[in-house]
């Protein structure tokens, strides 16, 4: 009977002992096939980053090959340039002998137009004034003739007589008289004589010179006044240009 017991316990405890080795076994299994998908996966990681790094050098090495042509080229472009310059002050010094009796004219009309530039209605001013400066600076500095001056200026006043023919709808940021900044309006430039704005709540407005010969964009009040103008902006909008507009045209005002 005790050997039937003995044999029963050994047979159990054997059995437990195989059960627990295969489980074990089977656990460690798995964490094998769970490191071995671990390891390949860092390995693809691995791979992928050596890949990337490869074409970002490929693509940098690229874009510094470029970088130095460009850089290159425009060192020979300002070689050029330089080359040229020389020579165009080569040429003006020897047709200039002929000439520089004119410049005493030339920056007499240099100093009218850029007069009438300053009283004149203040459209683009700054621009004009810059191109007419453009001209003047060429002159002095020899790398124009004088002769080649005058042609120049001949064309700046054509463009000015230009401006007093032509009308037309333009954007841009003005400071309202009373007010404390600037706002983008709609303006109406009617030849070379005046300038009417239309802001983004619909106000009208007039650019008026005042009795001290200032400029200020100034709001029109009066109801016919302010009704001539819209009309205005509503046909120009609609590309009807030509016709009879009775507008207010006063441009001095009592400050």
């Amino acid at each position: 009977m005790r050997f039937s017991i003995t044999m029963v316990l050994w047979l159990c405890f054997s059995w437990c002992s195989v059960a627990y080795a295969d489980q074990n076994l089977e656990n460690m299994s798995e964490k094998l096939i769970q490191l071995r998908g671990e390891v390949e996966s860092l390995n693809s990681e691995i791979r992928f980053l050596k890949e990337e790094h490869s074409q970002e050098m490929n693509f940098l090495w690229s874009q510094r090959n470029q970088i130095k042509s460009e850089i290159e080229r425009n060192k020979n472009l300002l070689a050029r340039l330089r080359q040229d310059l020389e020579d165009v002050k080569a040429e003006n010094a020897q047709k200039g002998q002929s000439s520089e009796f004119l410049r005493p004219q030339f920056e007499q009309a240099i100093s009218q137009i850029e007069e009438y530039l300053n009283d004149a209605l203040p459209f683009k001013k700054a621009e004009r004034l810059a191109s007419l400066q453009e001209i003047d600076t060429q002159v002095k500095k020899e790398l124009i003739s004088v002769q080649r001056g005058f042609n120049k200026l001949w064309a700046f006043v054509e463009d000015e007589i230009r401006l007093t023919k032509e009308s037309g709808l333009y954007q841009d940021s003005v400071l309202i008289a009373g007010e404390d900044r600037k706002q983008l309006v709609d303006l109406a430039r009617i030849g070379m004589m005046t300038l009417y704005f239309q802001t983004q709540d619909n106000q009208v407005g007039q650019l008026v010179k005042t009795a001290s010969g200032q400029w200020k964009y100034q709001l029109l009040r009066k109801p016919l006044q302010t009704e001539q103008v819209v009309y205005l902006f509503d046909s120009m909008q609609t590309q009807i240009r030509t016709g009879l507009f009775k507008l207010p045209t006063k441009q001095a005002i009592e400050e």
